[in-house]
């Protein structure tokens, strides 16, 4: 190490190295080692623990001196300044949504009325009383309706998705939460903006084609399309960390084929009476 990489500090504690990282959790960041004598290691460390200038501290005993060890998160070049594309954590989870047996497109998409039949069903399985499908318009549906109600079967299991974007920063950042168009369906390319890796996934995703006017079982490949699907902001979630000297927010997004136009701005799902 040169003379010009030694620093001598205060309480005859000496600064050995100054390094920059960057890490998958926090980004860019500063590294400061100072080594001197145990007890004003152990000084400078109980110091720095209490000093909200340092996220991280650390202490060790080498050779017979006392190292400590300052991480400072350092983005952009300024001390503070958190760049959130950067250092943000991005995820997509699964979000399993339990809907009712009859709002299955399977039903829903036929040519004509449809409902009627299922309430007479309905309330023939109420009354202990056998159902005649024959007798139905759509006989081939509601038969399949009738043996899955006798079954058991009264839901379905759909998957949504859950994308997640989490950023971690010091109490010197100056980060607002976003709070804007929360319970909106917003754009996935323009208001969320994730990486083009996790855009690729999400851009275009497969569902059962509509306005098909029914479906033949089993289902085919044509019976599906992709299409861009829509997602509704969440509030955000706020996280206090080692004492308030880090804060983690974390954003979500809920992804489904559709949202009501009627119950969330943006969407597009209009029902029919």
């Amino acid at each position: 190490m040169s003379e010009e990489a030694i620093v001598k500090g205060l309480d005859d504690m000496t600064r050995v190295s100054t390094d920059r990282q960057h890490t998958k959790r926090s980004g860019e960041t500063l590294v400061e080692t100072w080594e001197g004598p145990i007890d004003k290691a152990l000084s400078a460390y109980i110091d720095g623990s209490n000093n909200n200038q340092y996220d991280d501290v650390s202490f060790a005993v080498r050779n017979g001196k006392g190292v400590v060890t300052y991480t400072v998160v350092d983005e952009g070049n300024q001390v503070g300044f958190v760049d959130q594309n950067a250092n943000a954590v991005w995820e997509v989870l699964p979000l399993e949504l339990t809907k009712d047996l009859r709002s299955h497109p399977y039903f829903t998409e036929v040519s004509g009325a449809i409902e009627t039949d299922i309430v007479i069903c309905e309330d023939a399985i109420s009354r202990g009383e056998q159902y005649d499908s024959s007798a139905s318009s759509f006989s081939t549906e509601m038969g399949n309706y009738y043996g899955l109600r006798l079954a058991g079967v009264s839901q379905y299991i759909e998957s949504a998705i859950i994308l997640r974007k989490t950023i971690e920063t010091s109490r010197r950042t100056l980060i607002n939460v976003a709070w804007e168009k929360v319970n909106q369906v917003v754009n996935l390319n323009t208001d969320i903006n994730p990486p083009s890796a996790v855009l690729g996934t999400l851009d275009d995703l497969q569902r059962l084609v509509r306005g098909s006017g029914g479906y033949t079982l089993p289902y085919s490949d044509s019976d599906f399309e992709t299409a861009k699907w829509e997602w509704l902001k969440k509030a955000p979630n706020v996280r206090s960390l080692a004492g308030g000297r880090r804060f983690e927010i974390s954003y979500e997004w809920w992804g489904a084929e559709q949202w009501s136009k009627l119950l969330y701005k943006g969407g597009t799902w209009q029902p029919t009476a």
